[in-house]
């Protein structure tokens, strides 16, 4: 009698891991339609950074063949869609359709040794990646989704850390204007007003200009940690950014951080603790720029100097992230536009705006701005300096003379009126 029973048990098992290896497969099925409109979609938007052969360059992964395969191997269909949905195309990210990215999907399963069938793909599939049914089965991979691990430096996890924050606070103060909106969750009261002598000679512990200080030295004099103590770091908390391309150079001021995100998205931390602040958001009229850069920021006084990428300068309140003052320098219908960041001399903010490539007699320009705010609550600062011209190492460049400026520029001092002076 127990030898019937092995085998019946036996008979069970094996039907069952049959019958879980075929709905794996089942729901693992996309069309040759989704391949084929995949593979349109990845030429377009993926083929110049992951290469048309899916080999990946520089940065960009392989996303066919065995490191793709066993990277992504038991875990759900709908992991790779959200990955793909919520990060490319890289310059602009999310701005896919769920169909498209299903489609990508698809087109991507194909050149991992997949064929299409007659079942569409489905973005929610829970369906495990690349199970091997001669191995332990599809109960396995099944398995290995289902598995709780939290991430530790240098290995990822599948669920978050127990106290980790993905979100900000839903309960803040909202400030808006035309062009953005801020959520101010925590004022930052200990923040500093940050003087023209501090900016010339920032404090040890501040990082008050792209490059540390006016002369871009890069360099921090603080001695805390040393190679005798290097090797006792760990981490203190993680904050993620915005999805898109980030070059960022933060700015550190009184034990407040304030981030550039792609899409020119502000954030201000608590730098101890990573704990947000208030966030800016920058709201374009044609309702893209998500995947807008900007390098660094520019600090004085009570304000955050934010250049836009449609071309304008706005200055926020550095403790609550409202919106001071902004100003429109071109027009970015023009192919103007800011990357590069400001920099802040003698109370004047000054800004090298793009489109040097424009073969037109308006190009690129540097612009200076007085950094004072407004008189009145609502009114702007009047811009008496905008547009001035530029003296570079005893050479004078009218305005449209072909000259633009990069944040991290050295300045020495302004010349009233009409010239700032670089060297």
């Amino acid at each position: 009698m127990s030898r019937v029973h092995a085998v019946v048990s036996r008979s069970v098992c094996l039907v069952a891991a049959l019958f879980a290896s075929e709905l794996s497969a089942q729901e693992l099925a996309f069309t040759a339609e989704q391949m084929e409109r995949g593979q349109q979609l990845y030429v377009s938007n993926c083929a110049a950074c992951h290469l048309p052969s899916l080999q990946g360059a520089f940065e960009a992964p392989a996303l066919r063949g065995s490191n793709f395969q066993n990277q992504w191997q038991g875990r759900p269909v709908s992991d790779l869609h959200t990955l793909i949905s919520e990060t490319m195309p890289a310059q602009s990210p999310g701005s896919l359709t769920v169909q498209q990215n299903t489609d990508i999907v698809a087109y991507l399963l194909s050149q991992n040794e997949l064929s299409p069938a007659s079942a569409a793909l489905q973005a929610d599939s829970t369906a495990p990646l690349f199970a091997d049914a001669d191995g332990p089965a599809a109960a396995s991979s099944v398995a290995a989704v289902q598995e709780q691990r939290t991430p530790l430096p240098g290995f990822p996890g599948t669920i978050r850390s127990p106290e980790a924050r993905d979100r900000a606070p839903e309960v803040g103060t909202l400030f808006s204007t035309d062009t953005s909106t801020t959520h101010m969750y925590q004022q930052a009261d200990h923040f500093r007003n940050v003087t023209s002598s501090e900016l010339a000679s920032p404090a040890d512990a501040d990082w008050t200009y792209w490059r540390k200080n006016p002369q871009s030295h890069g360099y921090s004099p603080l001695d805390q940690i040393n190679k005798e103590n290097v090797t006792d770091l760990s981490l203190a908390w993680v904050w993620g950014m915005e999805p898109g391309r980030s070059q960022p150079g933060p700015l550190v001021r009184s034990g407040v951080m304030f981030v550039p995100n792609a899409g020119n998205v502000i954030q201000a931390l608590d730098a101890a603790s990573g704990t947000i602040l208030w966030e800016y958001r920058r709201v374009f009229a044609d309702g893209g720029g998500d995947g807008a850069l900007l390098r660094t920021l520019a600090m004085w006084e009570d304000m955050i100097y934010v250049a836009t990428a449609d071309a304008h300068l706005v200055a926020l309140d550095a403790r609550t992230g409202q919106v001071r003052w902004e100003v429109e320098i071109a027009d970015d219908a023009k192919g103007f536009g800011n990357t590069s960041g400001p920099i802040v001399a003698d109370g004047i903010v000054i800004n090298g705006i793009n489109g040097c490539q424009q073969f037109q007699l308006e190009s690129c320009f540097i612009t200076g701005h007085e950094g004072t705010p407004a008189k009145k609550s609502g009114e702007h600062s009047p811009f008496s300096n905008m547009g001035l011209g530029l003296r570079i190492r005893g050479e004078d460049f009218p305005r449209n003379s072909g000259v633009a400026g990069m944040s991290g520029f050295p300045v020495a001092g302004i010349r009233r009126p009409g010239w700032c002076s670089l060297v």
